[in-house]
């Protein structure tokens, strides 16, 4: 299962990494979460309808197209959430330690959503 996957030993962030990704976050926090998050869900439904995953894409009426899901309200307060995860993450990433117990704990989490590894490149 997912949640059984471990990094491979060599797998690792340098100084210089983990400087790139803060720098680059500190751009995107610029904008909006709601923003970003849109525009996070708009990536995932150009590459698969994953509705059925998220209790908004079960909703009556429901437009699953990327233009429409970057543009909803509920998918937006989601985006926004994730979009907050990820700056957490982000800012942990001198501290392996405590950041990879907790991402397993939610990659756990949604594996029984139903995400699977490749779901979305």
């Amino acid at each position: 299962s997912a949640s059984s996957r471990t990094a491979p030993a060599s797998m690792s962030l340098t100084e210089e990494d983990v400087k790139l990704i803060q720098e680059t976050w500190a751009t995107v926090k610029t904008l909006p979460a709601t923003t970003v998050g849109g525009l996070l869900f708009k990536h995932i439904f150009e590459q698969a309808d994953v509705s059925t995953l998220f209790s908004f894409g079960r909703n009556e009426g429901f437009d699953p197209s990327p233009d429409a899901v970057a543009a909803n309200p509920d998918v937006q307060a989601h985006g926004a959430k994730v979009v907050g995860t990820v700056g957490v993450a982000v800012s942990m990433l001198t501290k392996l330690d405590k950041l990879v117990p907790v991402l397993k704990d939610l990659g756990a989490k949604h594996g029984k959503y139903g995400v699977v590894a490749g779901l979305c490149a």
